[in-house]
């Protein structure tokens, strides 16, 4: 379980420049022994908590896997930024043209809402974006997650079923507050 682990790398368009290999690890409360993931951003050490009973699938990303669903992604990516640009900038983009942010196939795409806020990551403000599509006549739902820490964008995502929505979104965003930036 200690093991080194490439991430696996679902295309998502304007993502996945940056390289975070993690490191399973443990941390001890009063006995009990929780897992974690340890890895890398560039600028700072990480650790992260995923939710209880989620795999780590291979890949150059921290992609992850929650028990008997088949057709979700759960991923957290680097992009390096050559000059700030602020959230702002990116959620008008969003709003623009939604169908540069999920799968070529999806039709009636729609941003359900935008949040300023939704948590702070290590202290930094978030915006998130939430889509809804369908592909194939399926319903599906697209959480995109954005936060800024030194010269790269975090990019948080979770893609399902819509009737898988509700319940992987909660369990993956309180997973995020375990998110440490170490010295």
């Amino acid at each position: 379980m200690r093991a080194l682990l490439f991430l696996f790398a679902l295309t998502v368009a304007g993502f996945g420049q940056g390289i975070m290999i993690p490191k399973w690890g443990e941390y001890e409360i009063e006995g009990a022994r929780f897992p974690i993931l340890n890895f890398h951003t560039g600028d700072h050490n990480v650790s992260y908590a995923p939710p209880s009973g989620w795999t780590l699938r291979p890949g150059s990303r921290i992609s992850l896997q929650a028990p008997n669903r088949t057709q979700m992604t759960a991923e957290i990516d680097r992009t390096p930024l050559p000059e700030p640009e602020p959230l702002s900038g990116l959620v008008a983009r969003m709003k623009e043209k939604p169908e540069s942010f999920v799968a070529k196939e999806a039709e009636e795409i729609t941003v359900t809402s935008v949040v300023e806020n939704p948590l702070l990551i290590s202290g930094h403000p978030t915006v998130e974006v939430t889509f809804k599509y369908q592909v194939f006549g399926q319903n599906f739902k697209k959480s995109i997650l954005f936060f800024d820490r030194g010269k790269a964008r975090f990019t948080v995502v979770l893609e399902c079923n819509e009737k898988d929505f509700a319940e992987l979104h909660e369990a993956f965003r309180k997973s995020l507050y375990s998110y440490q930036e170490l010295e």
